[in-house]
């Protein structure tokens, strides 16, 4: 999290292992999601999001 005046920008990551009953992960999967919160005159509001899907084999 990147704190500036009455910003912030923060950033997640998140792994995902698909399964079959009984056997190893067959596939893996990730989505990185990045923000923007501010500031305004009445609290807090959202700002721009972006996401990107990282696909495994």
């Amino acid at each position: 999290m990147d704190v500036s005046g009455d910003r912030a920008a923060a950033s997640a990551n998140s792994l995902v292992y698909y399964y079959r009953d009984g056997h190893p992960p067959h596939r893996t999967g990730g989505l990185r999601l990045t923000s923007t919160v501010y500031r305004d005159t009445g609290g807090l509001a959202a700002g721009r999001a972006a996401d990107r899907a990282l696909l495994g084999p």
